[in-house]
């Protein structure tokens, strides 16, 4: 990393034809410990076209992370799933509860590659790697288009899933 430099180009982009080059500055990597505190620059600018310095400065502030914590971001997702029953309308219940299931249906949620299933949402969502916090709460994310973002198909096993219920759909589900 002694000899690693970030190169910046800094763009003037206006809407009038193509981003304007005001100039480039360089840091050194080296310069920079990870995990620190940021640290502040002021940096004077380079013409790119002929390496002689410009007036004109920027001021920029920078702080390294380690790869765990730049990257330790997951994005977690579960299916909620429903079925259309003639007496109860969508359920996620199961049919001996009043519901619109059958036991041979999914259950109420699944992960994401769907390898577990449960009526329970805390059985399906994957645990918390230590030292990791949630950055957001679930919220529906659903296909773009649909209600609710539901999407539905003539079966749970069945291959194609609609953003608009057709007649004979009898299964919806939707991505938290």
């Amino acid at each position: 990393m002694a000899k690693t430099k970030l190169i910046i180009s800094v763009m003037d982009r206006d809407n009038f034809g193509d981003p304007d080059p005001l100039g480039d500055c360089q840091v050194k990597l080296s310069s920079l410990e990870v995990g620190a505190e940021e640290k502040e620059f002021r940096l004077q600018l380079i013409n790119p076209r002929t390496g002689e310095p410009l007036e004109s400065y920027i001021d920029l502030k920078l702080e390294v992370d380690c790869a765990f914590k730049a990257h330790g971001t997951q994005e977690e997702k579960v299916y909620e799933y429903q079925r259309w029953g003639v007496v109860h309308g969508w359920s996620n219940e199961l049919v001996r509860n009043g519901g619109s299931l059958l036991p041979t249906d999914p259950g109420r949620w699944s992960n994401w590659d769907k390898s577990v299933f449960s009526f329970e949402f805390e059985e399906v969502q994957m645990p918390l790697p230590p030292g990791w916090s949630v950055k957001k709460d679930w919220e529906v994310n659903g296909r773009p288009g649909s209600a609710d973002g539901w999407e539905y198909a003539f079966g749970f096993r069945f291959p194609g899933w609609f953003d608009k219920c057709y007649c004979l759909m009898r299964a919806r589900r939707r991505i938290w």
